[in-house]
């Protein structure tokens, strides 16, 4: 039987978005194909009608994962700037919900250990957060400006990542609250050098 092409590529788009949920879940380690294609209802051997290889869908899903992430920061950042980013991404909600939260603390691991070609579709992602936190720090210099906001990305994604981990809910509250704080230090920092230099958040 064939598929128009509008159904092929609404399967493929299917077996993506499932994809995207799951590997952020159980890890791209922990997930084959058979199992996920079972829990689309398709069959092992039709992914290979859509993906070339089980690297070519990791490829895909760290694309889409970290692309749609991108676009909800962006958003975020217009209405509430790099203080508001960071209460609402490190949340109880969101540590709870790694299937449709950010994928770096729930791939970064799997990443690392990809191929090539998914390790530069990472790399072009990250770059594109960078630059959408970037924007966001005013009154600096392009330079620094990006240093921050690596340094903001990272205090959040290792934040999440810890308290994923850890065994107790008091001790995992604890790094959720202690990544807030450090973030709001990194703001007040700037509030702070801005006084000392006359400039305002807007100079």
């Amino acid at each position: 039987m064939r598929y128009s092409k509008a159904q092929t590529e609404a399967t493929r788009a299917r077996i993506l978005e499932r994809a995207s949920i799951r590997l952020r879940e159980r890890g791209a380690s922990a997930e084959g194909i058979a199992r996920l294609m079972n829990a689309i209802g398709l069959t092992h051997g039709g992914f290979y009608n859509h993906f070339g290889s089980r690297e070519d869908l990791f490829g895909e899903v760290v694309s889409l994962a970290m692309g749609q992430f991108n676009e909800r920061l962006a958003t975020s950042v217009a209405a509430s700037g790099l203080d508001g980013i960071a209460k609402s991404y490190l949340t109880r909600t969101h540590r709870d919900s790694p299937g449709t939260g950010c994928a770096l603390p729930a791939l970064a691991a799997d990443i690392a250990r990809a191929s090539p070609r998914t390790r530069r579709i990472f790399s072009e992602r990250f770059e594109d957060m960078v630059d959408i936190l970037a924007a966001s720090v005013e009154g600096d210099s392009p330079k620094l400006a990006r240093r921050k906001a690596t340094a903001a990305i990272s205090t959040m994604v290792g934040a999440m990542v810890l308290a994923r981990a850890a065994s107790t809910s008091g001790l995992s509250d604890e790094i959720l609250e202690a990544g807030r704080v450090a973030l709001a230090d990194l703001g007040e920092a700037k509030r702070v050098t801005n006084r000392k230099t006359g400039k305002s958040r807007k100079s």
